[in-house]
């Protein structure tokens, strides 16, 4: 990770200047502490999680705004986006399984900022967004995505499964709940 973030420093690609932090090329970033991140996830999470969702994938959808035009197909495209993400504070993403004829991916975030969150349902709504918004950007295909386990709820790692949303089953009470179908 720090090779990453040195990397990007040298390109300045990662410059740091008074009052804002730019990520290739856009004041992108900001400090924001982790509790107070999940605080506000958690209201979300009350009130509406498919609605943090949303949130999450429209900024996945920004996210590959910013990583798309310094790769030059759909596959570097992701694996810069993985590494980003990573020095991003959410946790450690890696791709598990990756089907890019039928735009199905598996993804797994081991030490998640919701980890000190604890449920009998996956929370990870924001993040669960971000990947669908970034996949459906890079893939150019309607992705959605449902966190199958959480670490909130006690898994080791988060497990995401990304498709388009017809080859879900519709009547998974999961799938339901996360994708309102």
């Amino acid at each position: 990770m720090y090779e990453f973030i040195n990397k990007l420093r040298l390109t300045r690609q990662l410059t740091f200047e008074e009052g804002q932090i730019n990520l290739l090329g856009k004041p992108t970033v900001m400090m924001l502490p982790a509790d107070a991140f999940i605080e506000l996830h958690n209201i979300y999470l009350k009130e509406d999680p498919v609605k943090l969702y949303e949130i999450g994938k429209a900024a996945g959808n920004d996210f590959h705004g910013l990583v798309a035009h310094y790769a030059l197909d759909p596959q570097h495209v992701i694996k810069f986006g993985v590494q980003v993400f990573n020095i991003s504070g959410f946790g450690r993403l890696e791709v598990e399984q990756m089907d890019y004829d039928n735009a199905r991916c598996i993804m797994h975030i081991k030490n998640s900022i919701f980890v000190k969150t604890k449920s009998d349902e996956p929370v990870c709504h924001y993040i669960r967004g971000m990947l669908a918004g970034f996949m459906q950007k890079s893939l150019c295909k309607d992705i959605e995505a449902v966190e199958k386990a959480c670490m909130a709820q006690g898994h080791q790692m988060c497990e995401f499964v990304l498709q388009k949303m017809a080859e879900f089953d519709k009547t998974s009470e999961l799938v339901k709940r996360q994708l309102r179908v």
